[in-house]
């Protein structure tokens, strides 16, 4: 009902949940009944001056399942089985601040994360058994596992190729403030040229930092690659791969090899002021001793 009604459509942007209004005005409602009386589907949708309301309920003897979405950005979804184990599967957005995901069988389990690919990347079998069958009963144009195994594999492939580094970004940004227009026009032409692995640099700098024309300048080049458009794994790879722990979680595969590459990576990540012990051909019990070390390790650095 969410998909055919067209009164709204929801996207991953950078990981968070997106909902785009149909119409720039809707005050709509709908509620479809089985005639068995075994099956009820209701869906009531709010748009006005730029703010969407949206509540979705899917209730039969097999499941549970709500989403509701608050002008304020606000957005919460529910998944429970009914038959069958107990299984909830609930995750919360705020307008700002991480997302939150809770899974309930014999046991609770809770998860936070500022997006849902770096979860995903993390706890993938999380992902493949409880939140991504939860997330296609009311949006299965989400395919949350297919795009994770997307991003892991345009992860590895930029883990063969140079990318962009703080510092280097941070010196452009500067320079998109210098008094020269040529220098002003050529660091944002080489900005663009790097990438959108320079979007998660750029986004981290504080506004009150830069000056009117390197806040343009910058507001060009985040257009320039769609930051709101849906997210592709071009793009989510890109922007993960600044992120020690996207390294730490890739460090874990079946494959020796995709493991030294994860490894190299996390290196070059970090700088090469720092020590990370880590042997990707070493057996099992080491190398987890070894993650779980250089995760305490970057966490406190």
């Amino acid at each position: 009902m969410l998909h055919s009604t067209g009164w709204v459509k929801f996207h991953v942007v950078f990981g968070r949940l997106k909902v785009v209004p149909g119409q720039p005005r809707i005050h709509q409602q709908v509620q479809r009944a089985d005639p068995s009386g075994m099956r009820d589907e209701s869906l009531a949708v709010d748009v006005q001056h730029g703010a969407t309301e949206a509540s979705y309920l899917l209730d039969s003897p097999q499941e549970r399942v709500s989403l509701e979405c608050h002008a304020t950005g606000q957005l919460l979804f529910r998944c429970e089985q009914k038959q069958g184990p107990r299984r909830i599967v609930e995750l919360s957005q705020p307008a700002t601040g991480p997302l939150r995901l809770v899974v309930e069988t014999d046991s609770r389990r809770v998860f936070e994360t500022d997006n849902l690919w770096s979860l995903a990347l993390v706890e993938p079998e999380m992902c493949d058994n409880y939140l991504a069958p939860a997330l296609q009963r009311a949006l299965p144009a989400l395919r949350v596992t297919e795009m994770r195994g997307q991003v892991v594999s345009e992860l590895f492939r930029l883990s063969r190729e140079s990318r962009p580094c703080r510092q280097r970004v941070e010196e452009l940004v500067g320079e998109l403030g210098a008094k020269r227009y040529s220098t002003r026009q050529h660091a944002e032409a080489d900005l663009k040229s790097l990438g959108p692995g320079v979007l998660p640099f750029i986004q981290q700098i504080p506004e009150r930092h830069l000056d009117a024309e390197q806040r343009q300048r910058i507001e060009r080049i985040r257009r320039h690659y769609h930051v709101n458009a849906p997210d592709c794994c071009e793009r989510v790879a890109a922007w993960l791969a600044s992120r020690p722990t996207t390294w730490l979680a890739l460090m874990r595969d079946e494959e020796p090899m995709r493991r030294k590459l994860a490894y190299a990576a996390l290196c070059a990540s970090c700088g090469e002021q720092r020590t990370l012990e880590f042997h990707p051909s070493g057996d099992h019990d080491l190398r987890r001793r070894q993650l779980d070390k250089l995760h305490s390790q970057l966490a406190t650095n």
